[in-house]
């Protein structure tokens, strides 16, 4: 993110002629997410991306118009093109793109963030578009550095999505926000620093780490008391290069949650001085080459002399890297820039947020004249066919919402691992359950994804897709869409339980989505098994055959 910053820097001081293009909403697949931005000058594309393809090549276009028009642009791209036009994208889905003709206009703001980002200080960016298309200027744009108040300018307006901000913060993923009183869209971006890699030794391996690591979008210093070794020739990649003393330069680096340690110097003396000083840190990874004996007898020696506790050195990387077997010094480092990769990964995958499944399975079946949920569906029930897929699915919780015939639905579910809620309110309707099984659900929960007891039919992937689209953070309920028309399941997010508490009986769960169409993403699916479910004989004899 840091290099597109110092681009636009680089390019509007030497008075080149871009504009700055960022993807601000998509709606099912799409070939890059919200946030994606490209810088493009009067020649095409020049740094960045928009995801490739087609789109990419006709936004540039109209990009290069931008430049010549000065004039701002807000291009809604259709990607929903037939398999068999050879022109036309087909990912099934769309995007808005905002063109910034005047990216001269914030050189102070972009300059501030590349300061924020370079100290390791995250922030939000807030582009403020006018949808008014008279207009040549249209975006307006604010920098919040983490716990800065919003410029002055701003003020007024920040109070009524400070909400959206923190969502956007917690959830590490850009919102698009409709203000229809302001004639607005309001895009928010948390912008992050690169992680910090800290390789201390500037040998080979350290040389060939850089390299790996300045590609895998870590920002790069390298520690060496040797400055033969330690220099901008001989390791080009490397963003900071220290040289004051292992020990010294160790003990004034800010090694925090978003570090990653390297420790490859020459020797066990250094390699044990410089783990002294970050053991106790609270770096996201700490990893030691060397071999098994070399670690066995480091990790004795950090004990008696108590340095560390064992749960302490457990933490470590030692030996350090992924098993590829590699011999050559660029294997080495390939399989530490790979165990980086890992951890990496691992620690943004915690930050998910957690899912669990409602199943609504309380109601009467007056149509069918009999409890439909138990009757017989391939090898097994209706509802268990069902429960199985949620069961099997990446929700952390399963909670079935019981009324009529309990013991019956209880019976075919049994030895599933799912809890099961009594709706006692079930004569009064859907929602009587549906609020029933949102108030049940464990408070750690993030949101949840409704089923319909009766959709046996649906396919296995839903659920899941469902759940992947809303970690990644782009909407707080997602649909899934089948040629235009929405079916179920609906996964929703618990800040909305106090309003689902509230909803009209008379108009159940449409209220809520009626007075937050903007909160909805329509994920595109391949299938009309979400349009279906079975409420008669009829419709069941047509799922069986």
């Amino acid at each position: 993110m840091k290099s597109i910053f110092s681009y636009l820097i680089n390019e509007i001081s030497q008075g080149t002629p871009i504009t700055y293009s960022t993807i601000i909403k998509t709606r099912g697949s799409a070939p890059q997410i919200p946030g994606a931005s490209a810088i493009i000058n009067e020649k095409g594309l020049a740094e960045g991306t928009l995801g490739g393809g087609i789109m990419e090549a006709e936004i540039q276009i109209r990009a290069q118009e931008s430049i010549s028009s000065k004039k701002d642009d807000l291009i809604e791209y259709d990607l929903d093109a037939d398999i068999k036009d050879n022109s036309g994208p087909i990912c099934g889905g769309y995007a808005t793109i905002l063109v910034d003709s005047h990216p001269e206009d914030f050189l102070y703001l972009f300059e501030e963030i590349h300061i924020s980002l370079r100290n390791n200080q995250p922030g939000h960016l807030i582009t403020i578009i006018d949808l008014d298309k008279r207009k040549d200027k249209i975006i307006s744009r604010y920098w919040i550095s983490r716990d800065a108040e919003p410029d002055t300018t701003l003020s007024e307006k920040y109070y009524s999505f400070k909400q959206n901000i923190a969502e956007v913060r917690d959830a590490q993923s850009p919102q698009c926000i409709t203000s229809v009183e302001n004639n607005e869209l309001v895009f928010i971006e948390f912008l992050c620093p690169d992680p910090r890699l800290i390789i201390v030794g500037a040998g080979h391996i350290g040389k060939a780490l850089s390299h790996f690591g300045k590609r895998l979008d870590f920002h790069v210093t390298v520690i060496d008391d040797r400055s033969e070794f330690a220099n901008q020739i001989n390791i080009p990649d490397a963003d900071v290069i220290l040289t004051n003393g292992i020990e010294k330069d160790l003990a004034s680096y800010p090694v925090n949650d978003n570090s990653y340690v390297v420790l490859v110097t020459q020797g066990h003396k250094k390699d044990s001085i410089a783990l002294q000083q970050v053991i106790h840190s609270s770096a996201a990874y700490i990893g030691m080459i060397g071999s098994k004996r070399k670690t066995r007898l480091m990790k004795r020696d950090f004990i008696q002399n108590n340095w560390a506790t064992k749960e302490d050195l457990d933490q470590i990387y030692a030996p350090i890297g992924i098993n590829i077997g590699s011999k050559t010094v660029q294997e080495i480092a390939l399989s530490i820039a790979a165990q980086l990769v890992e951890v990496r990964q691992q620690k943004s995958d915690l930050k998910k947020k957690s899912v669990g499944c409602i199943i609504l399975a309380a109601g009467l079946s007056s149509r069918m004249k009999q409890q439909k949920l138990v009757m017989p569906y391939g090898d097994d029930t209706i509802i268990k066919s069902i429960t199985d897929k949620a069961v099997m699915s990446k929700a952390e919780e399963i909670v079935v919402v019981l009324g009529s015939d309990a013991e019956d639905v209880k019976k075919a579910l049994e030895g599933l691992p799912v809890d099961f809620e009594i709706n006692k309110n079930y004569k009064d309707g859907m929602l009587s359950s549906v609020q029933c099984g949102f108030n049940s659900l464990p408070g750690r929960l993030d949101a949840a994804v409704l089923l319909l007891g009766d959709q046996p039919m649906l396919p296995d992937h839903i659920i899941d897709q469902l759940i992947e689209v809303y970690r990644e953070g782009m909407k707080s309920m997602v649909v899934p869409v089948y040629k235009g028309k929405r079916g179920h399941p609906i996964l929703i997010d618990l800040k909305y339980l106090d309003e689902i508490n509230q909803i009209d009986p008379e108009v159940g769960l449409r209220e809520l989505m009626l007075h937050h169409e903007e909160e909805i993403f329509e994920l595109e699916v391949d299938t009309s098994d979400i349009l279906k479910d079975i409420d008669t004989y009829e419709d069941y004899k047509k799922e069986l055959t």
